[in-house]
């Protein structure tokens, strides 16, 4: 979706002749999650955690079709 004052392009699924300019600022990792696993009176259990890596980025600017798009 592209808003550009009092017009609106949403697209399914991207909006045609639109480019997003950004940099990444960091790799980061998400909070911790712990999983726990059982099964009554079998003894079987399992204790595994798991973090989920990101990527944080700058959006620089947003290219319409009125701009020149280069890849």
């Amino acid at each position: 979706m592209v808003v550009d004052g009092d017009q609106t392009k949403v697209g399914t699924p991207t909006v045609e002749n639109t480019a997003i300019v950004a940099h990444v600022l960091d790799y980061v990792k998400g909070k911790k999650i712990t999983i726990f696993k059982s099964k009554k009176r079998k003894g079987y259990h399992r204790k595994i955690g798991h973090r989920q890596k990101y990527i944080r980025i700058q959006v620089d600017e947003i290219r319409t079709s009125g701009e020149p798009i280069q890849a």
